[in-house]
């Protein structure tokens, strides 16, 4: 695997960013139509996928969560294997 300079961005970023500024434009300039948009959009979603929708989201977010811990986890270890 190839290392890459840490503070390179790259077009995912830029890409993401995009999206994120139009997002939040249109937010901002039409606050009520994205509203209605949205719930229109969740509605559908909710309505369409029901019960699968919300498992696949809690099992996304569980994984995320256990992600996000790992590193804590390992930090904690290596210090705790140091005191030893």
């Amino acid at each position: 695997m190839e290392n890459k300079p840490v503070g390179k961005l790259t077009n995912v970023f830029y890409w993401t960013l995009g999206i994120l500024v139009i997002f939040v434009g249109i937010g901002i300039l039409f606050p009520s139509q994205l509203e209605s948009v949205t719930a229109t959009v969740r509605n559908f979603i909710a309505d369409v996928f029901g019960w699968y929708y919300l498992i696949v989201v809690t099992i996304f977010l569980l994984v995320c969560l256990f992600f996000c811990c790992e590193s804590v986890w390992k930090i904690t270890s290596r210090k705790r294997r140091r005191q030893a």
